[in-house]
């Protein structure tokens, strides 16, 4: 399971919300935007200490499902949450995409040998491609 709190980084009341969960052991990063999740798999988050730090996010290869949280402090934007859970949709759609590209070209013919495997689109084309938050939003009804 991962946490993500999404709110300013200078506010206390959302700080205080990321010391919960982690006190509970429950893997948790404090972002002050969706900008702080890239289509690398890494996420820039606050520290409970204060300090700042990028790491990967979202964990590969797991035999499970993933369960993903999100919650904010009590001033942040209804925006600033839909884009980043909009990041993390996109982000997992990405990586699912990427492993069946893999999967499919590791199982392909002799004749496809000398063409490239087609590469799914990064996170930030589809965002550019209009398929954001917007429609995301349509589609989960955000």
């Amino acid at each position: 399971s991962i946490l993500s709190v999404v709110g300013g980084w200078d506010s206390s009341n959302t700080a205080h919300l990321l010391e919960i969960p982690q006190m509970r052991g429950v893997r948790s990063f404090h972002i002050n935007e969706a900008d702080c999740i890239t289509a690398e798999n890494e996420i820039t988050h606050r520290q409970v200490d204060g300090s700042i730090a990028t790491e990967t996010f979202l964990p590969v290869g797991l035999d499970r499902p993933l369960r993903v949280g999100v919650t904010s402090g009590a001033s942040t934007p209804d925006k600033a949450v839909q884009d980043a859970l909009s990041r993390i949709i996109m982000l997992d759609q990405g990586m699912r995409a990427k492993v069946d590209v893999m999967a499919s070209d590791s199982t392909g013919s002799d004749a496809d040998a000398g063409s490239s495997p087609v590469e799914p689109q990064t996170l930030n084309e589809l965002l550019m491609d209009g398929i954001g938050s917007e429609r995301l939003n349509r589609i989960f009804k955000f």
